[in-house]
């Protein structure tokens, strides 16, 4: 006869537990199947309920400040890359800069995202300048802003 121990026992007890977890597996993973199959695929994010693409007409204070600034800084810089740490520093002077830049770079994107810049990684740094379009947004900015103080009232006394 043949000898069985108990370790052989404990061997076909532990290969018949994971041959039920195989199973449950295997019937979770066909459950699952059949409900994707089924379920017609949805875009989670639909066109409809993306908000209204922003136009340079509608840029906020700040965010016309910002480009002005940036126009400034490549005309005076004689260059077309401007470093965005000069940017940020350029708007916020004496600013820790890892403190401020985030608010910068989410107008870079709204900025690229309209056209008006183009932005270059090189190593850790980034680089922007404007576009075509964006140096034309910039300069009628800048020239309303320069008409609005023209034509300020006088202040009676």
């Amino acid at each position: 006869m043949e000898k069985v121990s108990a370790k052989s026992i404990g061997n076909t007890v532990d290969i018949e537990a994971l041959k039920k977890q195989i199973s449950t597996i295997g019937d979770t993973v066909a459950r699952l199947s059949a409900t994707l199959e089924s379920t017609p695929a949805a875009n989670p994010i639909a066109p409809a309920t993306l908000p209204p693409a922003l136009a340079a007409e509608e840029l906020t204070h700040l965010q016309e400040a910002t480009l002005i600034i940036l126009f400034r800084l490549i005309s005076r810089e004689h260059s077309q890359w401007i470093p965005m740490k000069l940017l940020v520093n350029n708007i916020y002077p004496g600013q820790d800069y890892n403190r401020v830049r985030t608010t910068i770079f989410e107008y870079m994107r709204l900025f690229e995202d309209l056209g008006m810049i183009k932005r270059a990684k090189r190593g850790t740094r980034t680089y922007i300048t404007l576009t075509e379009k964006g140096t034309t947004i910039a300069k009628k900015k800048l020239a309303g802003k320069a008409k609005k103080v023209l034509e300020l009232p006088e202040i009676e006394t």
